[in-house]
């Protein structure tokens, strides 16, 4: 009896693992007023903040719920139903369009102060492979600002030749 394993050498390349990856984006236009994370290689954790973004947008959307909150909180009327759903509408545009937290509209409907910019928070926990963004730039909806990943798993993509491919099946170890 012999081993019918047989080595196989190949060339490959170490990538991200697709899944880990997170592209944090602008929401809405803006000027960014504070980076908390200054460079590519620094490590974050889910929840650090990344960075402060101003928009009179916001200010807006905020002072619309302040009034909303305000009007559902008058005396009652006939059209009560109406002032709610245009108070939880308004609560919703800013979780939806502008990214808040709860907890972020909760202070605004405590304090009735609109906040002049919001923080956005890293949504996982990783490496910053790439960040596109300056202090005081002035950043459209949409554009990724920074690319997270957790290294904690990698990718390889190995070039093997094709009379060799019969002897890789899933579960094959790999050094």
């Amino acid at each position: 009896r012999t081993s019918s394993a047989r080595t196989v050498s190949a060339v490959g390349v170490v990538s991200y693992a697709e899944p880990n990856q997170a592209k944090v984006s602008a929401r809405f236009r803006g000027r960014i007023e504070q980076l908390y994370v200054n460079y590519t290689g620094q490590e974050v954790k889910k929840g650090q903040p990344l960075f402060e973004l101003h928009s009179p947008d916001l200010v807006s959307a905020e002072q619309e719920l302040i009034l909303a909150q305000s009007s559902a909180a008058a005396p009652p009327a006939p059209d009560a139903n109406s002032r709610q759903r245009t108070l939880e509408a308004t609560r919703e545009r800013l979780q939806v369009h502008f990214g808040m937290t709860e907890e972020q509209i909760s202070e605004i409907e405590t304090s009735k102060q609109a906040r002049m910019s919001i923080t956005f928070h890293s949504p996982i926990h990783g490496t910053v492979i790439s960040k596109d963004v300056q202090e005081g730039q002035y950043v459209d909806e949409g554009m990724v600002l920074y690319l997270l990943v957790d290294l904690s798993n990698v990718w390889i993509y190995l070039d093997v030749y094709e009379k060799d491919i019969r002897f890789i099946k899933v579960g094959t170890s790999v050094s």
